[in-house]
C-alpha cells in the first residue's frame, strides 16, 4: 500500500506532465511522438497511389463538405483526376519534401516561421515515378479544429487531414490564399477569389 505522501507525489507529477504535454512544445512532441504530422497524411497518400489503391488514396484527401461555390465539385474531380494520374505514372512509395509553407490561419491569415502555430501546410513535394522521373506536386494540409496561437499556454495536438494535391504551379482549390515574395523582399498573402 502507498504512502498517502506518495499518492499525493505521484497524482502531482502526472498533473505537471499533462500540463506539459498540453503547452505548445508539448502538443508538437505529442504529434512527433504519434506520428501525426502533416508529412504523415502525404506518406499515406503517396503509399495508397504507389500500392494501385485509389479507394485508400481518396480516403485519405479528405473533401470538406461545403466550399464557395463549387468548389466541392472540383475538389473531388481533381482528386479523382490527379490520383488516377499519379496511379499510371507508378509512383515510387517515397517521396522528399523540398518546403513547407506554415500557415496560421487566426485572425487574417499569413505564413509563420514556427509550425507550432500553423493551422496549415502547404508543402512542396518531390515524388518519382517508377522510370524514375521526378515529379513535384503541392500538398496542403490543414488542421481540423482548433490550432495553438502565440502566446497560448494551452493547446492539443493537432489532427491533420489532407486537403488538396496539385502540381506545382496550379492553383489549389481548397486553400484559396497564396503567399508570394517580390524581389525587393516585400512578401504578401494575396487570395486567389478576391
Amino acid at each position: 500500500m502507498m504512502k498517502p505522501e506518495a499518492v499525493a507525489a505521484l497524482l502531482i507529477l502526472l498533473v505537471v506532465a499533462a500540463l506539459a504535454l498540453l503547452s505548445p512544445p508539448g502538443a508538437a512532441f505529442l504529434e512527433r511522438a504519434l506520428g501525426k504530422l502533416p508529412e504523415a497524411r502525404v506518406a499515406e497518400y503517396v503509399q495508397a497511389v504507389a500500392r494501385g489503391d485509389e479507394r485508400a488514396a481518396e480516403a485519405v484527401w479528405k473533401v470538406p463538405g461545403s466550399l464557395p461555390g463549387d468548389l466541392v465539385d472540383r475538389l473531388e474531380e481533381r482528386r479523382r483526376a490527379v490520383t488516377r494520374d499519379l496511379m499510371a505514372r507508378r509512383l515510387r512509395p517515397t517521396f522528399a519534401v523540398i518546403g513547407t509553407e506554415w500557415w496560421s490561419l487566426c485572425c487574417e491569415p499569413r505564413v509563420v516561421d514556427d509550425p507550432r502555430y500553423a493551422g496549415g501546410a502547404r508543402m512542396t513535394v518531390q515524388l518519382t515515378s517508377d522510370d524514375g522521373a521526378s515529379l513535384i506536386y503541392v500538398f496542403d494540409v490543414f488542421a481540423r479544429g482548433e490550432t495553438c496561437w502565440e502566446g497560448d499556454s494551452f493547446c492539443l495536438p493537432r489532427q491533420w487531414v489532407l486537403r488538396d494535391v496539385y502540381p506545382l504551379g496550379e492553383e489549389p482549390l481548397f486553400w484559396r490564399a497564396v503567399y508570394r515574395c517580390e524581389p525587393d523582399g516585400g512578401c504578401e498573402v494575396r487570395w486567389l477569389d478576391s
